[in-house]
């Protein structure tokens, strides 16, 4: 087996893990035009030369350093997260200079230098890249710059030091099996706000609208800094008519209420539990950092520790291995090469295309919830603004480049628009299960609330949309900021991959999905059904029988040019009820049979056999055709491997566990289990 290579974390050894057949696939889309956008980062690195820099009437050379960082504060750091410094070297002098040398120390273990060959004229400058430096306790820690040449004339600001406050961080090897991150329109039991409590008063960072609004059908998880706290919290929120059976409590003492960003990532393992992500957060707030694995101690889910500086706001991911952020996800982890990050991405998070974009706001905080949102695995909303907007460019270029990409359903993104003239934060709205929360801010008037509801109601039929009133929202900090969904842990899944667009005519369509319940699931039975509709017909339901490990219905007659609408219904011993999509008869799946020769054997199995199996090697297909598709997927239905006419199919780098093999040909599709060992 081919072993992957894993970050080396300074105080851990890890044991190898085989790398998933999705490393060799993960995409990483940059395919930018960089020149439409304006990076919001103040530090270029080397060899970018800035002139018209200070100068002194000295004769002679004087490199100084003025500033010294890292790649995301000058102020904070994390156990065990490797953090890169930058320092700012000046020429003040009248001479040029070039051959010296950058050191840099924490006066322990850390000591490192780089020679510069690059010239500095006079009242030149530039940033230079020190070697990383990974924290190996918590505490104050002072790191200390220093440029030195031959020829230098001044020496008294030749240093430059900064205190560097290390918080903690848990790092951990990543899951143990495939995993997926949830999606925020997946099903969830609630929502996680903050709350601060001063003697009587509560402060919440968020309206009672949208505590309301969340209690009414879900549960609300407060995380608060101790059981008194709750209780006062309680107190106010039963005056406030809020059911306390609907409540619960985290107990962590936090900074700020920004939960989104600091708060617990999922996933769901291949044996359908959810476990818990933990990473170290962005901003220097280490209470918050540490709301991931409170909550996962204090509900009983297995917690890992993410060795990459994120942050919620900049995260949101389609649920079948699809994840989108600004670029800063790269630049505040400089220290990992491209293919260590993208191991990251894929073992912890089960990320394996990530669409990394510059932030079109060109704002300060680079969240990508602050101009766009995913819908649903092919739909996403980006912000659009007035042309005389600075950023009216850089959002459309934004809307242009979803609008090329494939989405997980195999089609191109549906981009849906929401207006906002005066930067209203319209995309940084809240999914809850069925319901849509908008943040609505009164003081920046009220001309077109109507009409970003209208957007969202047009992108998302089925859905309650609900504008949600508050003074203090603000257009990079709104509603979706400061609420953070969970995930159900039984959720009933229905995984399908949707037939859509035209196809070719065939007189009969097999439609297949593999239906599951998350937890704890033994002895959970499910009923699937098939609702579809053909033209102007009347809907008709049929049973979805399972066969193997799939549920399977087949739509019988019909004809060239017919539409096809069709959704799929599952319920559970336990009370659970999904659809796919997940509106159900409020937005089924549409496909068209163009006319032409039908082809009456498309559900019919195809013929094929498979050998070694179990294996671990290669897999030998058996096969009459000369023309076909293989599609490895694993039991979470993440396609990870495809490809066409090889009949030698190379496995060397799946790890252990079960897939499924699907061949299609002609218009006839066979599936087979694979066991890899």
């Amino acid at each position: 087996m081919k072993l992957l290579k894993l970050v080396t974390l300074s105080f851990l050894v890890y044991i190898s893990i085989p790398l998933f057949a999705q490393e060799n696939q993960s995409s990483i889309n940059r395919d930018w035009d960089n020149s439409t956008f304006t990076y919001n980062q103040d530090i270029k690195c080397y060899p970018f030369v800035y002139q018209n820099g200070p100068k002194s009437n000295l004769t002679g050379e004087d490199l100084g350093i003025s500033e010294l960082t890292t790649h995301y504060s000058a102020t904070f750091a994390y156990l065990s997260v490797p953090i890169a410094f930058y320092v700012k070297v000046n020429n003040y002098g009248s001479t040029p200079a070039s051959n010296f040398t950058l050191t840099i120390t924490d006066n322990s273990a850390y000591n490192q230098s780089i020679t510069v060959t690059t010239t500095l004229n006079a009242g030149e400058y530039t940033y230079f890249e020190l070697p990383c430096w990974t924290p190996t306790t918590t505490g104050n820690k002072t790191i200390t710059a220093t440029v030195s040449n031959s020829g230098d004339v001044v020496t008294s600001n030749n240093s430059k030091s900064t205190t560097i406050t290390v918080a903690q961080f848990t790092a951990t090897a990543p899951p143990t099996t495939t995993v997926r991150s949830i999606a925020e329109f997946e099903p969830q039991r609630g929502a996680l706000i903050r709350a601060s409590v001063s003697g009587s008063s509560v402060t919440f960072g968020v309206p009672l609208q949208l505590i309301q609004e969340i209690a009414e059908d879900d549960t609300l998880y407060i995380v608060c800094a101790n059981q008194t706290a709750a209780n006062t919290i309680q107190n106010y929120l039963t005056i406030n008519s809020i059911l306390a059976s609907h409540i619960k409590y985290i107990f962590n003492a936090t900074n700020s209420h920004w939960t989104r960003d600091y708060g617990p990532w999922f996933v769901e393992n291949e044996t359908h539990q959810l476990e818990v992500i933990d990473f170290p957060y962005n901003r220097n707030r280490p209470n918050d950092s540490q709301v991931p694995r409170a909550f996962a101690v204090s509900t009983g889910i297995p917690v890992y520790g993410m060795p990459l500086l994120h942050t919620g706001g900049n995260f949101m991911t389609d649920g079948m291995g699809v994840a989108a952020s600004c670029d800063l996800v790269t630049y505040e982890n400089s220290c990992y090469d491209q293919t260590e990050l993208d191991s990251i991405y894929l073992h912890y998070l089960g990320i394996d295309t990530y669409h990394q974009i510059p932030d079109p706001l060109n704002s300060y905080i680079q969240h990508i919830d602050c101009w766009g949102k995913f819908l649903a695995p092919d739909k996403i909303m980006i912000l659009q603004v007035p042309s005389t907007n600075a950023n009216y460019t850089d959002l459309e270029n934004a809307a242009q480049y979803f609008a090329n990409q494939t989405s997980s359903y195999g089609n191109k993104y549906k981009v849906y628009r929401v207006y906002t003239p005066n930067n209203q934060p319209y995309t940084n709205s809240l999914i809850l299960n069925n319901k849509v929360l908008v943040p609505m801010n009164p003081t920046y008037g009220s001309s077109c609330y109507q009409a970003a509801l209208a957007s969202y109601q047009e992108a998302m039929p089925g859905y309650e949309i609900i504008g949600v009133s508050y003074n203090d929202w603000y257009d990079t900090d709104a509603l979706h900021c400061r609420a953070m969904q969970l995930p159900e842990t039984d959720m009933l899944r229905i995984v399908h991959q949707p037939i859509m667009d035209s196809v070719p005519y065939q007189n009969s369509i097999t439609i297949v999905a593999t239906v599951y319940s998350l937890g704890n699931n033994s002895g959970i039975t499910q009923n699937v059904t098939l609702h579809y509709k053909v033209n102007q017909n009347d809907y008709l339901t049929i049973p979805m029988t399972l066969q193997s490990s799939q549920y399977e219905a087949v739509i019988n007659n019909l004809n060239p040019n017919d539409t096809v609408q069709y959704y799929i219904e599952a319920t559970n011993s336990n009370n659970k009820q999904e659809f796919h999509p997940y509106m159900g008869v409020s937005e089924p799946h549409q496909f068209y049979l163009r006319s032409g020769s039908a082809i009456s054997q498309w559900n019919q199995n195809l013929l094929f056999g498979i050998y070694p199996n179990p294996t671990h090697q290669n897999i030998y297909l058996e096969i009459a055709d000369d023309q076909f598709k293989v599609e490895i997927f694993t039991l979470l239905g993440q396609l990870i491997h495809s490809e066409q006419n090889n009949k030698t199919i190379n496995i060397e780098t799946l790890p252990s566990g079960t897939y499924f093999l699907k061949v299609t040909a002609q218009n006839k599709i066979g599936v087979k289990k694979v066991i890899v060992w």
